[in-house]
């Protein structure tokens, strides 16, 4: 595409947050100076990630539909190039937390945490039904993902517990389909948590 979309939680509204954008050209110019509305729900709407699929934004974050909450949906919404919105279905509504997407041309596919396991629902055009990337008897938690273009997503995690958590990791198809098993990307000593990720191109 041509330009970017950044979001972010806003109180212009009441202490409750709701999920705000604006695209911002190549150029670095604010396309949308008053902002886009894009969560304005009862309750906060919190942590929200966003992504590009080839064709149009996709926004996703935890919402606590109700004033005061403390029970996390996971909704997410569409923006066009042009900056039209579209409200989409709730990925899903389990105590969910800490969505993260990675876009690549067709789809994206977005991961979060429920009750301690890592579950994931795939993109393209609409959000398929979660499944999990990471459900054992240890926690996982704080996951990431990233997106080769050609080929699979590497979804990343930290899991057991917390002072000894190590970084593990699973590919998934552009389908939503685990590819082979999990790895172990780091278990030195102490905790691994908090991973980012991103590809280069190789």
């Amino acid at each position: 595409g041509t330009n970017y979309l950044v979001v972010w939680e806003d109180n212009r509204n009441s202490a409750d947050s709701d999920i705000w954008a604006t695209r911002i050209s190549a150029a670095g110019a604010i396309l949308d100076p008053l902002g886009l509305e894009i969560a304005n729900g009862a309750g906060r709407q919190v942590n929200p990630t966003v992504a590009f699929d080839g064709t149009r934004y996709v926004v996703a974050w935890q919402d606590f539909k109700v004033a005061g909450g403390t029970d996390a949906d996971i909704d997410a919404a569409t923006v066009t190039t042009a900056g039209a919105i579209t409200q989409l279905a709730a990925v899903a509504a389990n105590s969910e937390t800490v969505p993260t997407l990675a876009g690549r041309p067709g789809g994206a596919l977005l991961v979060w945490t429920a009750n301690s396991d890592v579950l994931g629902s795939a993109f393209s055009g609409a959000f398929a039904a979660p499944f999990s990337v990471a459900a054992t008897a240890a926690v996982e938690a704080d996951p990431t993902v990233t997106a080769n273009p050609a080929g699979d997503y590497l979804v990343l995690w930290s899991e057991g517990a917390a002072a000894t958590a190590d970084l593990r990791g699973q590919l998934v198809t552009s389908a939503g389909a685990l590819s082979g098993a999990a790895i172990t990307v780091s278990a030195a000593a102490g905790q691994q948590y908090n991973p980012a990720a991103a590809f280069d191109g190789g």
